[in-house]
């Protein structure tokens, strides 16, 4: 598969991810690439290099089983808290 056609399919794929998933499928590319994978993909895909590093790295130390997409605390605070 070349460069275009993996821009084509990444794109398709985005608007069904979340953002753990999609983190996850570009840093799961970047271990594929190889050195210099996590700067290809984010270059091809827009996607900040640390959010592609972020996602090999979570491979590697395994997926948690936890189901959360962002880590505990993380987001907006609730109304009855503002």
């Amino acid at each position: 598969m070349d460069e275009s056609q993996l821009v084509v399919m990444l794109a398709k794929l985005r608007p069904h991810l979340n953002e753990r998933q999609w983190r996850l499928l570009l840093g799961g590319y970047a271990q594929v690439l190889g050195r210099g994978g996590i700067s290809k993909v984010a270059t091809l895909t827009g996607s900040h290099p640390d959010t592609v590093a972020r996602g090999a790295r979570e491979l590697e130390q395994g997926i948690d089983a936890d189901r959360r997409v962002r880590r505990t605390g993380a987001g907006r605070k609730a109304m009855e808290e503002a």
